[in-house]
């Protein structure tokens, strides 16, 4: 039972004040639930692209198509300026820089340009990853592409060969075919020759028998002329014919003639053997070469539709391959090529400097203003102060010229640290640095003021200034970046006073942003500060209010029986410090001395415990015991024992 006792007991302590209870339990449950909605974006960094393009030509529209079916935000420039300008002013996060006729060439790689802000640790990374992504996504449907048509024209090539391999082959038969034909017309040819041969022979013999008739036409023209003289003769003769004579011319004529005739017939016989046998070879050969010539000429048709189809092959296989028109390796690989240009030059230290001074401002700003309110309200002076004739504008002022100080004096080291040991170049725009630095250190003192008023105790205070500022750190750029929150959120969250101060110091030192490029958020912050006044104002009233409420309850009270820590101090000089203590106190107070505490119209007792212990009802139960037994009875039931 004393255990749940125990346990019952911290929960009341907990709860007493209700808004230190709000800032403990419910303040780290909305940072979690914030930064887990971040996390929970399914939808990713809310990236806004600016697009720098000399022209629509070549395959600028094609990324610029991949770009947009990234759900990316594209903004279009007619110049990088104004493009860098924009990223500097946050309203764009990256800018691309496409070539002007940006073409695949194969003697030249094409460069696209990145255009970011290096000052943004957090997110640049993850912009230069998101957007490359997406523009290496159609850079390898380039590679894809060039690749493609190289294996197209490779497997072309092959197909090609395969069928002048085969086209090779039959040119080969067709030759083959050539060579037997042209050895049948070589054997042809020798056998004209010998036709040729026995032809000679012919004439030869015609020529004998030609000479055989040369010799015997005269010798039978004169046979002819005897015969005929002799019939003449024999027809006028008065002389008988001479018998002799005519037997002796005829015996000289016959054998001759005969011979010759004999001659004629042989060789005239001999040549029309030759004559026929050479007809026939002749005949013979023609036929065999007009087969073969036949045989030629069909193998040099085939001969020259194979070549012509190795003419066509060749040239399909060369336009393939000249419509390859990147033949580099490398090009293939990477079509082109990118390049990150950072829009601000500087180091690690140098973009985190402007969110480390802030966080300064921050956190000491609130936790100091709000430590000095509390330590005011608690101290023996507080009354005394609230009952002097000074304004309470005069108590605003001098605990924000306090705050000031201390806080000037910490950035002032921390200043002078940085420009002559990091280098940084804080005197170059030093008006809207001093001017953001001042609105901003107004803002977060006031703010601590706010918080050091509305709540009661140091505890609650310090929580609700720690809770408030880790609030505004994980929601603004330092932790995670704003783009990670859907855009509904986005739009609010610019206006983390955190992340406007921070944003707003980035731009003055990196940037050396003028003061009328921000004046918008200048004066926004302004209105913050004059809000902040506002509030602090009504925030000191109401605790002024909240303080006398509470010192009307405790007036029955004797100022000598409360000590400095409000601890009852008894007249027989017992130091009451809790309920315990109380109950052996009353048990051995003698009843005078009881009834100077306890009357019909108040109960000291029960007011020291409403004040001390915040326990309206125990409190209550005492107020009604009607005697010391009674009293003794209730706070032995509470306290759970001797």
């Amino acid at each position: 039972m004393k255990f749940l006792e125990i346990i019952k007991k911290n929960f009341k302590i907990l709860i007493r004040s209700r808004a230190s209870a709000f800032a403990v339990i419910v303040g780290p449950l909305l940072l979690v639930a914030l930064i887990a909605l971040a996390f929970s974006n399914a939808q990713g960094y809310s990236i806004s692209v600016g697009i720098v393009n000399p022209d629509q030509e070549g395959l600028t529209a094609q990324f610029i198509a991949q770009l947009e079916s990234g759900q990316y935000s594209i903004q279009h420039y007619d110049d990088i300026e104004k493009c860098v300008e924009n990223i500097k002013l946050q309203t764009t996060n990256v800018c691309i820089k496409f070539p002007a006729n940006f073409v695949l060439d194969n003697e030249e790689v094409s460069e696209v340009e990145f255009f970011v802000d290096q000052s943004r640790t957090n997110l640049v990374e993850s912009i230069i990853s998101s957007v490359k992504s997406t523009i290496i996504v159609k850079s390898d449907e380039i590679s894809l592409d060039l690749t493609q048509k190289l294996v197209n024209a490779v497997d072309t090539a092959s197909e090609e060969l395969v069928k002048q391999k085969t086209s090779t082959a039959d040119l080969k038969n067709q030759i083959a075919v050539i060579t037997v034909s042209a050895g049948s017309l070589q054997k042809e040819k020798d056998s004209l020759q010998g036709a040729n041969t026995k032809l000679d022979n012919t004439k030869d013999n015609v020529e004998t028998v030609q000479e055989g008739w040369d010799e015997i036409q005269p010798k039978t023209s004169d046979l002819l002329v005897d015969v005929k003289d002799l019939l003449k003769d024999i027809d006028q003769a008065n002389d008988p014919v001479n018998p002799a004579d005519t037997q002796k011319s005829y015996d000289a004529l016959s054998p001759n003639f005969t011979d010759k005739s004999t001659d004629i017939d042989e060789a005239l016989t001999g040549a029309l053997e030759a004559l026929n046998t050479a007809k026939s070879t002749v005949k013979s050969s023609s036929d065999k070469v007009g087969a073969d010539s036949g045989k030629i000429a069909t193998a040099a048709q085939q001969s020259n539709n194979q070549l012509t189809e190795l003419g066509a092959s060749q040239e399909k296989v060369g336009t393939q391959l000249a419509g390859v028109q990147i033949t580099s390796a490398e090009n293939i690989v990477n079509p082109f090529i990118t390049k990150i240009s950072p829009i601000a030059a500087g180091s690690q230290t140098s973009f985190m400097f402007p969110y480390f001074i802030m966080l300064i401002i921050l956190f000491v700003g609130i936790m100091l203003s709000s430590t000095l309110v509390v330590m005011e309200k608690k101290s023996r002076a507080f009354f005394r102060n609230f009952t002097t004739p000074t304004s309470e504008i005069l108590h605003i002022v001098a605990n924000y010229l306090t705050n000031i100080l201390v806080q000037v004096g910490q950035l002032g080291l921390i200043f002078v640290a940085a420009y002559f040991y990091l280098k940084l170049p804080l005197l170059e725009n030093i008006g809207a640095t001093v001017l953001i630095l001042f609105l901003s250190l107004s803002f977060f003192i006031f703010l601590g003021a706010i918080i050091g008023y509305v709540f009661r105790t140091q505890e609650g205070t310090t929580i609700a200034s720690i809770s408030l500022g880790s609030l505004f750190l994980f929601l603004s750029n330092v932790i995670l970046p704003i783009e990670s929150f859907p855009q509904a959120i986005r739009q609010v969250l610019q206006y983390n006073p955190y992340m406007l101060c921070s944003e707003l110091l980035r731009k003055a030192i990196i940037f050396n942003t003028p003061i009328k490029s921000l004046q918008l958020d200048l004066l926004v912050l302004g209105g913050y500060v004059i809000v902040a006044v506002v509030l602090l104002i009504l925030a000191q009233k109401l605790s002024a209010r909240r303080f006398f409420a509470s010192f009307g309850s405790r007036k029955i009270l004797s100022m000598p029986h409360l000590t400095r820590e409000n601890y009852l101090l008894l007249e027989s000089g017992a130091m009451v410090r809790n309920k315990k203590e109380l109950l052996n106190a009353l048990r051995k107070m003698p009843d005078s001395e009881y009834m100077k505490y306890v009357s019909e119209k108040s109960n000291e007792f029960a007011l020291w415990i409403k004040d001390t212990f915040k326990e309206k009802k125990l409190a209550k139960r005492i107020r009604k015991a009607v005697d010391k037994s009674q009293l003794v009875a209730v706070l032995q039931e509470n306290v759970g024992g001797n």
